[in-house]
């Protein structure tokens, strides 16, 4: 049977048990208690020891040690806390120098573009020096320059004046980059195939590029209300001539932007087109900039072929309306008539895609493919030998109030399309019917 002791009262009595001060029963018990109770058997032996210690420091020590594991048990749990935080940090530390060493590596790369085009820039730099110091010794006219790394001819002019001579060790040159005071022109110059000598041909080009822009401007603005233009014909003028046949103009806040291909005459529709700067180019716009840019500039690139016009289908219309071969504008807007005129009387698609295609296939055409409007069922020529009649019939400025979208036919010219038109056939079938 179990002694009916608490270990709590049998430690209270452990003193006077070791000092044989209790009474016989009470001894009794406390035996029998640490005979069953290892602990406080162990504190009684304790106590028996040569340094005898007493139950109150036992118990202090006890104390002590609990707190000790507690706080082997905190410490253990911070040590895995600040070892877990180590962790991450050092793989975000690591990812991180992984993240910099890119951006390091970029920025090496950028650098390397940086001094590139540093280097490009000095280059040019020099090469604009020295075409400033060959303008200056050239009476200050122009300046060319050739690089060969690129192939390129570096054309510096001083104002406008476009008066060069192309030295002969330029004959590899691959490509053209000429800058004026009003344009811009660079070209791939294989896309070129001039029938006179490259350098002759590019010299007359820069020259009637400057007249033929020049010309241009002092023509609208003279003789089409102000506010048609604002400052669109004082904008800086971009002429790109390149290796594809992609064909745009674009009017910048600051500046026009062309690019051609092979059919590097296109430069003064382009430049019109953009001034005119509608979303779609349909039969009044086209008709419009081939007028002005064929028919009335006498810089056109657009030059009479003699062979190809006296082989045409139209020939006999245009010697019948006063055509002769001498390349002047007055001939050029009577081919317009003679195409258009041999349109109307022997039907389409005879000729090129100008001269007798709906302009509807033409490239140059961004208007709805599908349009109604009967002016897209002519050719462009057709197109400008209508715009012609309606300027001669009610003035350049009414005609440009309308290709401008200001206003519809009727408003424009008081009757209606159709009946303008058969006007125009019936003038088309005396001017040049043979």
């Amino acid at each position: 049977m179990r002694n009916q002791l608490s270990c709590n009262v049998v430690q209270d009595l452990l003193p006077q048990y070791v000092e044989n001060l209790l009474l016989p029963e009470s001894e009794k018990e406390v035996a029998e208690h640490l005979k069953e109770c290892a602990a406080c058997r162990e504190i009684y032996q304790q106590m028996n020891s040569p340094e005898p210690i007493t139950i109150e420091a036992l118990r202090e020590v006890d104390y002590l040690k609990k707190v000790k594991r507690d706080r082997i048990k905190i410490l253990a749990g911070s040590v895995l806390t600040v070892a877990a935080v180590l962790s991450a940090s050092l793989f975000f530390l690591q990812k991180q120098r992984a993240i910099s060493r890119q951006y390091a590596a970029k920025a090496d790369e950028m650098a390397a573009v940086a001094t590139e085009y540093a280097v490009k820039a000095s280059e040019y730099a020099a090469l604009a020096s020295e075409n400033a110091k060959l303008a200056e010794e050239n009476e200050g006219t122009v300046g060319v320059s050739y690089d060969r790394n690129s192939n390129t001819v570096i054309v510096f002019g001083m104002g406008d004046n476009a008066d060069i001579s192309f030295p002969e060790e330029l004959e590899g040159a691959k490509n053209l980059d000429a800058q004026f005071d009003s344009f811009h022109l660079s070209a791939y110059l294989p896309t070129l195939q001039p029938n006179e000598p490259l350098e002759d041909f590019l010299s007359a080009y820069l020259d009637r590029t400057q007249k033929s822009l020049a010309f241009l401007r002092a023509y609208l603005r003279e003789n089409c209300p102000d506010e048609l233009f604002a400052d669109r014909t004082d904008k800086y003028v971009e002429i790109s001539i390149m290796r594809h046949e992609d064909y745009e103009w674009k009017a910048h806040d600051d500046r026009i932007k062309l690019e051609m291909g092979s059919y590097y005459w296109f430069r003064e529709l382009l430049y019109l087109l953009s001034i005119l700067d509608n979303e779609r180019a349909e039969w009044k716009e086209l008709g419009y900039a081939w007028y002005l840019g064929c028919c009335v500039d006498p810089y056109s690139e657009y030059a009479l072929d003699g062979d190809y016009l006296q082989n045409s289908s139209y020939y006999d219309a245009y010697t019948a309306c006063g055509g002769t071969l001498e390349n002047t504008a007055e001939n050029r807007k009577r081919i317009c008539d003679a195409v258009a005129y041999t349109c109307l009387d022997r039907g389409m698609s005879w000729g090129n895609l100008y001269e007798s295609y709906p302009m509807k296939n033409s490239f140059l055409y961004s208007g709805n493919p599908n349009s109604a409007n009967p002016g897209n069922e002519m050719s462009v020529m057709m197109a400008a030998s209508f715009i012609g009649y309606l300027t001669e019939t009610y003035g350049f400025e009414r005609v440009s109030i309308f290709c401008f979208s200001r206003c519809n036919f009727e408003q424009a010219f008081g009757t209606d399309y159709q009946t303008a038109h058969a006007d125009w056939s019936a003038w088309l079938n005396e001017a040049c019917g043979a």
